[in-house]
């Protein structure tokens, strides 16, 4: 049967047929690694047994047979592609390709000190599972068949097994285990301590003693601190009992105080000969026995095992899904016109994979996503994670929470997704400043055509017309003169350099000094530079230079004066130009046609009001002109 690789034939159990032990063991190992089929077979049978999940059952033999080792092989080894024959190799593979799958990863299953089978994952991708986790997974398979199924198996072993099986989350594994032990003991309450590897705390797991993570993530236990009766049994592999817990010299009080432990059992849980935590039952009513002891003794190496299959589980669940909200964050980064509100989605499934309450991107425009219930004030757990770029201050995310400081699995991925967001801004500000550099190199182009061409004639076609006194002629001088005015302008536009609004003022007050002799008193605002958009800044240098060239050409000033500011707010951008000279009569802002800065003032007014602007003029004879443009700079189009 052949299938396209991108779609792995996945055929279910015989019809009709009942799956197997061998077969649940599979399907449970699926789930846990996440890949598309898992086959377990034992060699060192009467005949030989197969457990499958999701593919045929004689494909999974087909599969099989070609990886049974030929003849002896050596105890605690199993067969891998280096060690087949070629044409087993091959036939392995081709196999493999004709289900659509293209992954295989094997561990072997020892039983009696042998090697008895093998345990083999499956995947339609080039990808690799945890080696820790699919060893663990081995060994709870070689339990499961050791003693669940034996002919000895008892009842008891038949529900651990169904524990095993069971584990999804530590907060489902608690339900269950508080469940069995119930039935075992009486009715008890039950939590595990649980060594992380990350901060080398014993901490308490999600659902222990029926409790909401916000509680439990506040309490650790420190496992060289001896005076903890945790520690003690995690260090000594050694249980302890109390029925009075309250009270007891042997016990800190802060953990059952939190917790409302009266009487209680603690159990050391030992996975491959190493200490992984500690299991506590507690509250049973009329309090603990010899014999409760006893049955919790037998009972907890495979809890431990349960309880280091579920660690692994959803340490590769949150891996899985960390990675994938890098790759989402990749994708929303690499959109040249990034949506504010994709990157919030991105950013409220981290909320929630960190289980935060807030998260923070600041800096720029600031994004913000928060849980309903988030706390008012400061969190007392937080983390700042500079986004770097070329400016390190430029963005910083934060992440905060009431319970719980972030492990360094959660840190990681913090600082993962601020690489990516850095990445993104360096790209960005390269591929902006690349256009800003061809945009420039091309408004050069065009200002020299038309310096060179048509200013050029039309200085020639003046020339020619003012040596000719007759009215129209005139008439038509004047109208030449204007439109060289406004070439001039638009050739002034055009040649504006992508420099700071700031330095481009200041050139444009000196060359206004050397070309009209006229002193200019200048105030700039430096906060122009770093708060004003291009556009923005290109239009007040342009409003400069037309209010500079109508003092001089009309005013016959002997000062000038030239002040540009931000408002206190940041919120609008003013210049203002001065002149002492002769000023002229003018109505309340309203430019008269026949006024000689009349068709200056309306093309300023009409270039400035698409910024959200305005133009207000003081013109008095006797004491001179000055005119106020103000634009705002929130929301300010940077478009050309």
């Amino acid at each position: 049967m052949t299938a396209d690789r991108a779609h792995p034939v996945r055929l279910g159990p015989v019809p009709g047929a009942e799956p197997s032990e061998l077969d649940v063991l599979c399907g449970m190992v699926a789930r846990v690694l996440d890949c598309e089929a898992v086959v377990l077979t034992l060699w060192r049978q009467t005949a030989p047994s197969i457990g499958v999940s999701g593919i045929a059952v004689e494909a999974a033999r087909r599969l099989a047979a070609m990886l049974e080792p030929v003849g002896d092989h050596p105890s605690g080894s199993v067969p891998d592609a280096g060690t087949l024959a070629d044409t087993r190799t091959l036939s392995f593979r081709t196999e493999l390709g004709q289900l659509g799958l293209r992954s295989a990863i094997r561990a072997p299953l020892t039983l009696g000190g042998d090697v008895a089978g093998l345990l083999l994952a499956l995947g339609a991708e080039e990808r690799r599972p945890d080696p820790a986790l699919l060893n663990a997974l081995a060994r709870m398979c070689e339990f499961a068949i050791e003693y669940g199924l034996s002919a000895e198996t008892n009842e008891t072993s038949s529900d651990l097994d169904a524990l095993v099986l069971s584990t999804d989350s530590f907060e489902s594994l608690m339900t269950a285990m508080t469940r069995l032990l119930s039935e075992r003991l009486g009715r008890v309450s039950v939590g595990v301590s649980l060594l992380d590897h990350d901060s080398g705390l014993l901490i308490t797991a999600d659902g222990s003693f029926g409790l909401p993570r916000s509680v439990t993530k506040n309490y650790s236990i420190d496992p060289n601190d001896l005076h903890s009766n945790a520690a003690r049994v995690f260090e000594l592999r050694r249980p302890f009992a109390s029925n009075r817990v309250i009270g007891d010299p042997a016990i800190l009080q802060s953990y059952p105080i939190a917790f409302g432990i009266e009487s209680m059992l603690a159990l050391p849980l030992v996975v491959s000969g190493r200490s992984t935590g500690v299991l506590l039952i507690a509250n049973k009513a009329g309090g603990f026995t010899a014999g409760d002891m006893e049955v919790a003794t037998t009972t907890t190496p495979q809890i431990a095992l349960a309880v280091e299959l579920t660690r692994l589980a959803e340490a590769r669940r949150f891996e899985h899904r960390a990675e994938s909200l890098v790759a989402d964050l990749r994708v929303v980064s690499a959109d040249a016109h990034t949506d504010a509100e994709r990157l919030r989605s991105v950013l409220r499934r981290t909320l929630e994979l960190l289980a935060a309450d807030e998260l923070r991107l600041d800096g720029g425009p600031d994004i913000v996503v928060r849980t309903e219930s988030s706390a008012v004030g400061p969190a007392p757990y937080s983390i700042d994670v500079e986004c770097g770029g070329a400016d390190p201050a430029a963005l910083v995310l934060r992440a905060t929470r009431t319970f719980g400081d972030f492990t360094p699995s959660e840190r990681r991925l913090l600082g993962d997704l601020a690489r990516v967001i850095s990445e993104a801004m360096i790209v960005h500000q390269t591929k902006r400043q690349e256009a800003e550099l061809a945009q420039h190199r091309e408004r050069q182009r065009i200002a020299d055509d038309l310096h060179d061409d048509v200013s050029q004639l039309l200085f020639v076609a003046q020339l020619a017309l003012d040596a000719r006194p007759e009215p129209e002629i005139r008439r038509a001088s004047e109208l030449i003169r204007r439109a060289e005015n406004a070439l001039r302008d638009a050739i002034f536009v055009l040649q504006s350099p992508p420099d700071a609004p700031t330095a481009e003022l200041g050139a444009l007050v000196t060359a206004f000094r050397e070309e009209w002799g006229i002193r200019v008193r200048v105030s700039i605002d430096p906060r122009i530079d770093e708060l004003l958009p291009s556009a923005l800044a290109r239009e007040l240098v342009r409003a400069a230079r037309e209010c500079l060239t109508n003092a001089a050409k009309h005013a016959q000033p002997r000062n000038v004066s030239l002040t540009a500011r931000v408002a206190d707010d940041a919120s609008e951008v003013e210049l203002c130009v001065s002149d002492d000279g002769v000023g002229f009569e003018h109505d309340r802002d309203q430019p008269s046609a026949a006024s000689p800065r009349g068709y200056g003032l309306r093309a300023l007014r009409r270039r400035i009001s698409g910024h959200r602007g305005s133009v207000s003029v003081r013109a008095n004879p006797a004491t001179g002109t000055t005119v106020t443009v103000r634009m705002v700079i929130s929301g300010a189009p940077d478009a050309d």
